[in-house]
This record gives structure tokens, C-alpha cells and sequence, in this order.
């Protein structure tokens, strides 16, 4: 439902990233709003309550830069949708390094942002 760019291009590599999350994401929904700036079209998302979300201005913005796209037309999106979309977008664009020392620090902190 929300990948980086669309799920065609979704490759095998991203898919693995995506993983189960507790029920507890699946029953917290953001509502999607349709906005044009610029004569272009957008979605973003909603709060679902007051107070900051940085979830939300994360999303937003990679939503915006056309990093992540929606890939289908709902009026809302599950929170695990939205973490599992930032979620194949920082591995798609974090290839790992060659050098080992490197790309061991690179996955440990992918895998501190993911929890």
C-alpha cells in the first residue's frame, strides 16, 4: 500500500525490510489529504491527535520530494504502512558500503532507526 516509488518497483531487497509489526499499528490510522502546490498534486497525511508527530513530518516530506508514494486511493493509511514505507526508503537509499568496518556501523544504525 505505500512503498518507495510503487510496488512494481519494489524490489525483493526492499520487501525484506518490511516486517510484522504488533496489531497495536495496524488499528492507528492517519487520515490522507489531496493537496496541489504548484499545480502538482500531492497526498500527505493528517494527525490523528493533537500534539507533535514527528512520524507524520517525516513522512511528509519524503511524500513531498516524491521519495514515497501512495499506492492506493484511500482516505486513510495504517501507522505500519507509513513505518514500513520510511522503512524500505532508508535501506533503498543506504546501500551498503563496501568496507566492512563501515558498513557494519551503516546496518546497526538502520536497525536502531527501524525500532
Amino acid at each position: 500500500f505505500f512503498t518507495s516509488k510503487n510496488r512494481e518497483t519494489c524490489s525483493k531487497r526492499e520487501e525484506e525490510y518490511i516486517s510484522p509489526m504488533t496489531d497495536v499499528l495496524l488499528h492507528i490510522l492517519f487520515p490522507v489529504k489531496n493537496i496541489r502546490i504548484n499545480g502538482q498534486h500531492y497526498k500527505i497525511l493528517l494527525q490523528n491527535e493533537n500534539g507533535p508527530c514527528p512520524l507524520v513530518a517525516i513522512c511528509n516530506v519524503l511524500l513531498l520530494r516524491g521519495n514515497i508514494h501512495f499506492t492506493a486511493n484511500h482516505a486513510t493509511i495504517t501507522a505500519k504502512d507509513v513505518i514500513d514505507g520510511i522503512k524500505v526508503y532508508l535501506h533503498k537509499f543506504n546501500p551498503p558500503y563496501r568496507d566492512e568496518n563501515v558498513r557494519e556501523n551503516q546496518q546497526q544504525l538502520l536497525h536502531d532507526a527501524e525500532e
